[in-house]
């Protein structure tokens, strides 16, 4: 699937940098998605970080044995150092299929590739990611150098919006991804 290539800087939250340089050091693909692209990209406080990765919930956990995971879905949650805000959810590529309650898939198949787990989202707003391109090792040394009191890291990132996201949220456009009537049927 083609793309355009949107390089640019962002902050993120200091804990979410580590969690990002975990999965790296471990050989994982892992990217921020949904709302928190969104957010970002309409300099919008975030505070709903999540993110999708080709790592099974299991291999997960033995990246952060104290997460938690107690879902159908493929998340995994890590509790937020911040008290009172959502944990960072991080789900393993997937696919779903049929929505008899209209709100959750009644079948989810881990997924291969980023692409499939973006088709899978409802609106093309919520249909892009961020792939962090600063290697782990650069990460790391931005988290021993940054000041304690800091809460944020300044990492690079590559949008990547096979569905045109960007463009419908700068034209404050909703579309869905794919068939709008096939996308929002209601069963």
């Amino acid at each position: 699937m083609k793309y355009n290539v949107i390089c640019m800087q962002i902050k993120i939250p200091k804990q979410l940098a580590e969690i990002i340089t975990a999965f790296q050091e471990n050989n994982s693909e892992i990217y921020i998605v949904g709302g928190a692209v969104r957010d970002t990209l309409l300099g919008n406080n975030t505070y709903d970080w999540d993110l999708t990765t080709n790592t099974a919930p299991e291999d997960m956990l033995k990246i952060f044995p104290d997460a938690f995971y107690d879902n159908a879905f493929g998340t995994v949650g890590i509790e937020n150092e911040i008290e009172g805000t959502r944990p960072y959810e991080i789900t393993t590529f997937r696919t779903e299929a049929g929505y008899s309650d209209t709100r959750h898939p009644d079948k989810i198949e881990w997924g291969k590739t980023l692409e499939e787990d973006l088709a899978r989202r409802e609106a093309t707003i919520s249909s892009m990611s961020f792939k962090i391109r600063n290697h782990k090792s650069e990460i790391r040394n931005k988290l021993q150098i940054i000041n304690h009191k800091s809460q944020t890291v300044t990492v690079n990132v590559e949008l990547i919006d096979p569905f045109d996201g960007k463009s419908d949220l700068d034209n404050r456009i909703f579309r869905a991804v794919g068939d709008p009537d096939e996308r929002y049927r209601d069963n």
